[in-house]
């Protein structure tokens, strides 16, 4: 019942935003899934809307420059389970489903067997490390980040800080 009353005053918030002109409805997060803005993301890079740091293909206003864009390439490829190499093929399923703004933190980094950070494997088939975690972790933070800032679509990044994964 408690779940139910917040729901209805969440929806009538986000209702009143949109009535206000403060929210575009179409970029409103809540439209989105974590494998659409993936994807959305691989699609820019294919094209060259997004580019490495410091490449020969930077254009001012026609193409982005991203710090670390191989890592976020790999492990944006891997969420969706088309990665080249190693033992996460199948990918993560059930996050891909799940709306942005319906993710938090835990579904990241957390003890929950359900968690990318439980699921996340080595090379060698083993539960991948902190630092593999806290890597793949701070990519996915930079995509949803650039979702934000580049696409102007409207949630709260669940990964603010990576402090907890130490």
């Amino acid at each position: 019942d408690h779940a139910r009353t917040q729901a209805e005053m969440y929806a009538k918030a986000q209702r009143q935003k949109v009535e206000d002109q403060k929210i575009d409805w179409d970029l409103s997060g809540h439209h989105y899934t974590l494998r659409q803005i993936l994807e959305r993301f691989l699609r820019d890079v294919e094209e060259g809307l997004i580019v490495p740091e410091g490449s020969a293909d930077f254009k001012v206003g026609k193409n982005k420059q991203v710090r670390g864009l191989r890592r976020h390439v790999t492990t944006a490829r891997m969420l969706l389970g088309i990665g080249i190499m190693g033992k996460n093929k199948g990918g993560f399923p059930s996050l891909l489903s799940m709306r942005l703004t319906d993710l938090t933190f835990e579904h990241f980094f957390s003890e929950d067997a359900n968690s990318f950070s439980s699921n996340l494997l080595d090379r060698q088939g083993n539960p991948a490390g902190r630092g593999s975690v806290r890597s793949n972790v701070s990519a996915i933070k930079k995509i949803l980040d650039h979702a934000i800032s580049a696409w102007k679509i409207e949630f709260t990044n669940p990964i603010q800080s990576l402090k907890l994964i130490g």
